[in-house]
């Protein structure tokens, strides 16, 4: 690639003893032929950079059509083309998927990464996103210098409402920037309604019922496992309801899967604690495919939104039996599980 500016890119490529050239780029799903070319190089004018994602070449001797050479990305930064600002936002990736409980509307906090593309230092910039509410927008007074980057943290500036899948575009504005097809990122979520904003306390679940109870709820992304109620040998020897999850899908490492308990109203109470028992089992299959559990507790339908994680279990310290082979496993008799009281 010899230069890339906004409204024109410039590629040039090993001659050989080619009579002509032709072009590809990026479709839909496959890489179609879009100009061609009697020399070594072309120029292409563009209109919408995103328009053009990857790009091969293939030569002509007679009518004989070489194999296209291994396709380049055109990257999301300028080449050889000189401007006064440029700028690129990128999110997180530990904040770019994420689940959140919604009462009625929603903050989401996001991990942004802010590059300046040029030597020009950036003295300010405002960092916007297209929530539920409208257009949000937040001015900073901060310096990034040339060629450097900036990580912070945004809150209180996207919102989100309803449940199901969401997807919030979230940008930078900086003055005269010189490129603008680099400045906005995608922020994708999902939300889960809270199906009880008043709550009980205390919150008893003995998992009576042969599914989840009422106003329990989970979120899967993969929809290859969930969670459900079975009968199992308790802790007490004696037949029982347990709520399991049971993962068979060993590819999907790094999936998370959510389980929300009904909401429990801690307002008048004293000293709180939580008590639940456990038992797990590892696939002797899957020994390289570790799971873990965390337990936070989530403030909703309130001014505060936070959470804080009050256990995390892996696999060596989950296992309450053997490793084996069973891929339809449960407890068998009271040492099958763990209780874990908390307060």
């Amino acid at each position: 690639m010899k230069q890339f500016c906004p409204n024109e890119i410039q590629l040039t490529w090993d001659k050989s003893a080619k009579d002509s050239f032709l072009l590809y780029k990026l479709g839909d799903k496959y890489m179609e032929p879009f100009a061609t070319s009697g020399t070594n190089s072309i120029s292409i004018p563009i209109t919408n950079p995103r328009d053009l994602k990857w790009v091969s070449v293939a030569g002509y001797k007679g009518d004989v059509l070489s194999k296209r050479n291994k396709a380049i990305e055109i990257p999301q930064t300028l080449v050889n083309c000189p401007v006064d600002a440029d700028a690129k936002l990128n999110l997180v990736s530990a904040s770019s998927q994420q689940v959140k409980l919604n009462c009625d509307i929603t903050n989401i906090d996001a991990a942004v990464k802010i590059y300046n593309l040029t030597a020009n230092p950036i003295d300010s910039f405002i960092i916007g996103a297209l929530s539920s509410e409208g257009v949000r927008q937040h001015k900073f007074i901060k310096q990034i210098k040339g060629f450097d980057s900036l990580s912070l943290s945004v809150n209180n500036l996207i919102s989100s409402k309803g449940s199901g899948d969401a997807i919030i575009p979230v940008w930078i504005d900086i003055v005269n920037d010189g490129f603008r097809y680099n400045d906005t990122s995608q922020l994708s979520f999902y939300l889960t309604a809270v199906k009880d904003k008043i709550g009980v306390y205390p919150l008893i679940e003995g998992f009576d019922s042969d599914q989840l109870p009422l106003k329990w709820e989970f979120y899967d992304p993969v929809h290859e496992k969930s969670w459900a109620v079975s009968q199992v040998k308790s802790n007490s020897n004696t037949e029982s309801n347990a709520i399991y999850y049971s993962n068979k899908t060993f590819g999907y490492i790094g999936t998370k899967t959510y389980l929300y308990s009904q909401t429990v109203d801690l307002n008048s109470a004293i000293e709180p604690y939580l008590y639940f028992n456990l038992a797990y089992h590892m696939d002797g299959r899957a020994l390289n495919f570790l799971d873990s559990v965390k337990i936070k507790v989530v403030s909703v339908c309130g001014s505060d939104e936070s959470e804080t994680q009050i256990i995390q279990l892996y696999s060596n310290l989950l296992s309450t039996v053997d490793t084996s082979s069973s891929t339809d496993w449960s407890p068998q008799k009271a040492a099958d599980w763990q209780n874990y009281p908390l307060t």
